[in-house]
């Protein structure tokens, strides 16, 4: 249905207007995009996806079949979460064959829809392509992508003339000189889309280089989550210049309407990654940059959007703060994952999910957010230190504890054989959050760092294992370093 003038002129940012907001959702008619493959839904999106639809909004789950996982989990039952449901082939690599089969499955159901959304980092490309076949609110497909497309991304800075690492393309082994030559070393190599640093690595040499393609190659095509990128096409890897320097998160809302100003914008750092496999293991904010640096990676970061083409919606852009100045390692085109969306809610007063979802509806946003920060917020992931058996889960007492923990689990129970960083890419064993006021930002990560190189593990080390003969090959699996990049 067509918004009123009423809603369209929803531009304040108080919490009245922000109220007349989410209930001009009532009676739209939007559809969910679910992504192919997935198993099931984590506890907090499916909190937040509930959320939505008690506003009113007539939320379609679009899927591939009754027989996806994903489907099972959210719609048998005696509840599921959406009342409403349709079937698209959304497989394969052609968006815009994925959009004709979601237009024809709206059409046989005879709902006239306004919007349409997802949470999913792949699906942002089908997203655009359905939004310009059936002429919804949207961004640009070229926009999606630029930006999940990591090389093609680069170009477009470098074509806008925004600094931008090196990076080349390697669609095989045969174009690993010529990275080497236009990247250097050391050089991150990684797929040219995915997300949550899956397949990261970090290379020193030309033959790293070599193995590290060959190894990527094998691990996009047997995961599921790697290899569906819809609109990207193939195994492609990119190589590129290894940045030093602060990571962070610059989370971003465009609004619709008027000239797509961002509405809100807001800093997460990341903690130095751990090595010797560069893990990461720390988030935290508010930031405790330098006013300066956080104003230029903020306007940096609304020079990357702009140039790739974005108007509306939630970006979570991927930034390292180093010595030359804020450089891109990735823009997400949805909202940020992890504790980020915690983050938001609890520090900065911003429901990210609410007004991502708003601005795919083509209602203005503008959230209500107060001038500083109301706490601050830690989470810190603990790397397992040694390969082995895992005999209890004591060390979670040390966390629970603590007098400024608001939560503490594990992920592995009793039993569970682990990968520790004394032989490999380490299992995250757990994680915790701690909770300090808005004036012990710094001293909180200090404290929350402390707590975290402190704790004890009981662990059954495992044997050493026989190592191959270096006749058969010249860098072992575990010599491969993944990062996160």
């Amino acid at each position: 249905m067509p918004l009123s003038d009423s809603v369209k002129n929803l531009t304040g940012n108080d919490e009245a207007t922000q109220q007349k907001r989410i209930e001009a959702l009532a009676g739209l008619n939007v559809l969910f995009l679910a992504m192919p493959g997935l198993p099931g839904m984590s506890a907090s999106l499916l909190e937040k996806n509930k959320m939505l639809v008690e506003t009113g909004c007539n939320i379609y789950g679009v899927f591939t079949s009754k027989e996806e996982k994903l489907y099972s989990f959210l719609q048998e039952g005696e509840s599921k979460l959406f009342p409403k449901e349709l079937f698209a082939d959304l497989g394969g690599d052609d968006i815009y064959v994925q959009a004709k089969n979601v237009r024809k499955a709206a059409e046989e159901s005879g709902v006239t829809f306004d919007a349409v959304f997802s949470p999913y980092e792949n699906m942002m490309t089908v997203v655009g392509a359905v939004a310009e076949e059936m002429n919804l609110p949207g961004n640009p497909v070229a926009a999606y992508t630029t930006a999940r497309h990591k090389h093609n991304a680069r170009e477009a800075l470098r074509k806008a003339g925004i600094a931008t690492p090196a990076s080349a393309l390697v669609k095989s082994p045969d174009d690993v000189p010529a990275a080497v030559a236009a990247v250097g070393f050391p050089m991150i190599v990684k797929p040219i889309a995915g997300a949550g640093s899956q397949g990261v690595y970090i290379a020193r040499n030309e033959k790293e280089v070599e193995l590290t393609v060959v190894k990527l190659i094998q691990e996009i095509t047997g995961n599921a989550f790697l290899s569906y990128n819809p609109g990207l096409g193939g195994v492609d890897i990119v190589c590129e210049e290894y940045l030093e320097g602060d990571e962070t998160d610059v989370d971003f809302l465009l609004t619709p309407g008027g000239n797509n100003e961002v509405v809100y914008t807001r800093i997460c750092d990341d903690g130095p990654t751990v090595p010797p496999y560069f893990v990461e293991n720390r988030e935290n904010a508010p930031s405790n940059l330098p006013e300066d640096a956080q104003k230029q990676l903020k306007e940096y970061g609304e020079k990357v959007l702009r140039a790739f083409g974005f108007t509306i919606g939630c970006f979570h852009v991927e930034c390292m703060w180093t010595k030359r100045g804020p450089r891109l390692i990735e823009v997400n085109p949805r909202m940020g994952g992890g504790p980020v969306p915690q983050f938001h809610q609890d520090v900065y007063g911003c429901d990210m999910y609410m007004n991502f979802f708003l601005a795919l509806c083509n209602i203005p946003i503008n959230p209500p957010v107060p001038e500083e920060p109301l706490c601050t917020l830690v989470s810190y992931w603990i790397a397992t230190p040694t390969t082995g058996t895992l005999n209890s889960l004591s060390f979670l007492d040390a966390i629970k504890a603590h007098p400024n923990c608001i939560s503490a689990s594990a992920n592995f129970q009793a039993g569970a054989s682990l990968k520790g960083v004394d032989r490999s890419i380490p299992d995250v064993i757990g994680a915790f959050m701690l909770k300090f006021s808005a004036e012990e930002k710094q001293s909180g990560v200090e404290e929350a760092e402390r707590l975290g190189l402190s704790l004890e593990f009981d662990i059954t080390p495992a044997e050493a294992p026989r190592r191959a003969s270096r006749r058969m090959s010249l860098l072992e699996p575990q010599d491969l370093e993944e990062v996160t990049h």
